[in-house]
């Protein structure tokens, strides 16, 4: 299930409505927390009639002009109100076999007004706080310095985020890891340009606790000044995409500085994090093709490479060496040298040993090793498992 949550910033212009309905067709998005939309009561029908036909609606019109909060789901995803507020909308959630708690967030733009918000949580702490419950949305306010690129305008620590702070300590949540943005809004403002965090993705232990797995990516804030929240949840035995490795034999081949320096080297944005970031981005794809060209299915290559040089060899020292046969060996060898070494760094660093001196090669150790690691985690595991069954 892919849930998006998202301050747009007015949904009342046809452009930005269609843009909005693009993104959401593009993450395949199941349930979506749309915030600030601008939109009145009266006109509400039409866009929903026009654009999301085929999805169930809530709002809290009722508890604010303007309706604040709107939140549309569909598909396999059931939902019901369990709670409104004019900053908080709570929605029961019922995906597969999970039952999940969604308060979907715009806090107000003043602190005192905030402070409503602060209670209604603490509120709803006490009815779901021990189940898997999430909070997400614009929050309106920091939470820590850093958060803001303004550092002398956060300190003092303001009245605004200590109370912040006391809420979401009293109710035991956090910040959901993360990746993307690390910041999520801006003003937009040549002269006095600043972003910071005020949208988040907050999870306490009970979400931790259901067999589940779920990931958090804060996108481009497109049409918007808000970056969208992207929350995906997947259900147990679901495998997660593969995260990408690096592998240390990369750096021992004579191109890897080239290939790196030739994406590096080309700035894409004059904000140094959002510079960073899409580097970072870019590269991967690079260093996966580049391992692709020299090492992908390493065991098969060494296996060819080691066929090729026997059948050269064997060639030479039957009486038909020939120059180009022996310029021929000499470079099977070097290549063949060069993947037995890669072959080793893979095993060294799979199996996390460090001391092992560079030499010969270690792959029948690093094969023991490995099986002796495998082997000790199960064990470990066998006797929690008896610890839990006898207490």
């Amino acid at each position: 299930m892919n849930c998006l949550f998202w301050n747009v910033r007015g949904l009342n212009a046809l452009t930005k409505q269609k843009e909005v309905v693009n993104r959401l067709k593009e993450l395949d998005i199941s349930l979506v927390g749309l915030l600030e939309t601008k939109v009145k009561k009266n006109n509400c029908t039409g866009i929903i009639d026009r654009y999301f036909s085929s999805w169930n609606f809530v709002n809290n019109y009722t508890e604010v002009e303007n309706g604040r909060i709107w939140a549309l789901w569909k598909g396999s995803v059931q939902a019901k109100v369990f709670a409104v507020n004019a900053q908080c909308l709570t929605l029961k959630v019922t995906f597969e076999t999970y039952v999940l708690y969604v308060s979907i967030v715009y806090a107000f733009n003043k602190g005192i007004d905030r402070r409503d918000l602060w209670c209604h949580l603490i509120d709803l702490y006490a009815v779901v706080g021990g189940g898997a419950w999430l909070l997400a949305g614009d929050f309106n306010v920091f939470l820590n310095p850093e958060e803001c690129t303004k550092y002398s305008e956060c300190y003092p620590v303001s009245s605004d985020v200590r109370e912040f702070r006391d809420c979401i300590e009293h109710i035991g949540v956090f910040d959901h890891p993360f990746g993307g943005a690390k910041f999520t809004w801006t003003n937009h403002q040549d002269d006095t340009f600043q972003v910071g965090k005020l949208d988040r993705i907050l999870i306490g232990s009970g979400w931790l606790d259901e067999k589940f797995s779920s990931s958090v990516t804060f996108l481009s804030p497109g049409i918007s000044d808000h970056c969208p929240g992207l929350l995906k949840i997947r259900k147990q035995g679901q495998q997660p995409p593969r995260p990408f490795k690096f592998f240390n034999f990369w750096a021992d081949k004579g191109s890897f500085l080239d290939t790196v320096r030739s994406s590096w080297e080309v700035d894409v944005d004059e904000n140094p994090m959002e510079n960073l970031f899409r580097k970072l981005k870019r590269l991967k794809p690079v260093l996966r093709d580049f391992n692709k060209r020299f090492f992908s299915n390493i065991f098969d290559r060494i296996k060819i490479k080691k066929e090729d040089l026997r059948a050269v060899q064997d060639g030479i020292m039957q009486g038909n060496a020939t120059t180009q046969s022996l310029a021929l060996e000499k470079q099977l060898l070097s290549e063949l040298t060069d993947l037995l070494l890669a072959e080793e760094s893979f095993y060294r660093q799979k199996s996390r040993i460090r001391s092992v001196a560079k030499g010969d090669s270690n792959t029948k150790f690093f094969h023991k090793m490995l099986s002796i690691t495998l082997r000790e985690s199960l064990e470990q595991r066998i006797e929690m498992c008896e610890c839990v069954l006898n207490c």
